[in-house]
């Protein structure tokens, strides 16, 4: 029986095409595997050289287009599933307990967890625990406005989001006030830039409207997009619609 899918990678058509392959006789497992295989399929036909986010890899260091079939399937090594079957968590709750009564501050505690959480095969019941301990900190934080740094936790979770890694490093850099006299260029049409934790480079084309404006300060020394319809996400740079 031929089931129709949704094309897309979103929450909603991965949830929309498991709840047709349900209605249609799949397994739960089944219907999963499939949702999330079509899911790939469309990702890497709408990025034919992006790297898969994370939500969809399986294994979670699977995201290159030659980690799956055409059709979105993993084709996965014997050494990178027998990382998945003897995830550490799999041990029960050892690592998390030891990495709450460590000695280490709460935020880095929280990016112990987050990066335990992305080794751990997803929506899993262990990977749901490593989460609740982490979700718990982040709460005792903001209920701490003395522990708590603004946006820290938003920048970790775009950071993850973008590079399917947790930060390993936490600083803070001296960022340069902005001019008072600067010039306006003109507009930005296309950007390129690599990506520390994984060596990657990336190429981004602006559309329209969510083209920003560069700007150089009047010593040459700063240089600044400003405007422009876009955003950064998990995905990388988006122009908005």
């Amino acid at each position: 029986m031929i089931v129709p899918l949704r094309s897309g990678y979103s929450k909603q058509s991965i949830d929309a095409n498991i709840a047709e392959l349900r209605r249609a006789g799949h397994s739960r497992d089944s219907a999963i595997f499939i949702a999330y295989a079509m899911a790939r399929k469309s990702w890497f036909a709408t990025h034919p050289r992006g790297h898969l986010i994370y939500e969809l890899a399986w294994p979670k260091s699977a995201r290159r287009k030659q980690d799956y079939d055409k059709d979105g399937r993993p084709v996965a090594t014997e050494s990178a599933l027998q990382s998945v079957r003897t995830n550490p968590v799999a041990k029960g709750n050892t690592q998390i307990n030891r990495i709450l009564e460590s000695d280490a501050t709460p935020r880095i505690k929280i990016l112990r967890l987050q990066n335990l959480a992305l080794r751990t095969y997803a929506s899993s019941p262990r990977q749901k625990e490593v989460i609740a301990a982490y979700k718990a900190l982040e709460a005792q934080i903001a209920d701490n406005p003395r522990t708590a740094a603004p946006d820290v936790t938003r920048a970790t979770a775009l950071y993850r989001g973008f590079t399917g890694k947790a930060p390993k490093v936490l600083k803070k850099i001296n960022v340069p006030p902005l001019p008072e006299t600067a010039l306006a260029i003109g507009k930005v049409f296309v950007i390129m830039y690599s990506v520390d934790a994984t060596g990657e480079r990336f190429h981004h084309e602006f559309v329209g409207k969510a083209r920003p404006l560069l700007i150089v300060a009047a010593d040459g020394r700063q240089v600044f997009l400003s405007g422009g319809a876009y955003t950064f996400t998990n995905r990388g740079f988006v122009d908005k619609k």
